[in-house]
């Protein structure tokens, strides 16, 4: 079970640090845009997140809790699909095939709708402007917004 100083240390690491952009200004964007990183279906991590939810109005992680989801949706708060930067399994993707892995969650049909955003886990600061992996990264969030306009990329790098 996750402690409670383990679970704050996140949150507050995820406003520090998580320095999140909406990509290309389109999708749910609340305001304050105020994100925790770090919620999944663990045991316990739920419950123990709960208390620490309210501040923030976007929550990204990997549950696939329907029910839990759908509660964050009602008080206006989105759930963002951690995205990795890429699929574990190929670590130099196509636009096309980074594309297919980012927009999963927006076809999921664990909420309906699917996932009302993503949050692209990573992106390096050795991917810079011009690199060949960077105007890979741009391609497919492009083709993300004009294929999803109404849901949130929200990309973080490091």
């Amino acid at each position: 079970m996750l402690s409670r100083r383990l679970i704050l240390f996140i949150a507050v690491l995820g406003i520090v640090c998580g320095l999140a952009v909406n990509a290309f200004a389109a999708g749910p964007v609340p305001d304050p845009f105020i994100m925790m990183y770090g919620h999944s279906d663990d045991a316990g991590a739920t419950a123990t997140m709960q208390p620490i939810i309210p501040p923030f109005s976007v929550i990204e992680g990997t549950s696939t809790n329907a029910t839990f989801i759908n509660e964050l949706r009602s008080a206006g708060k989105v759930y963002a699909y951690n995205r990795y930067r890429h699929p574990l399994s190929n670590a130099d993707p196509t636009a096309t095939e980074l594309y297919n892995y980012w927009r999963e969650p927006f076809e999921s049909s664990v909420v309906t709708g699917g996932y009302d955003a993503i949050a692209i886990d990573e992106l390096r600061a050795a991917d810079t402007d011009g690199t060949s992996r960077s105007n890979t990264a741009v391609s497919a969030l492009q083709m993300l917004r004009t294929n999803y306009p109404n849901k949130g990329i929200y990309v973080a790098a490091v």
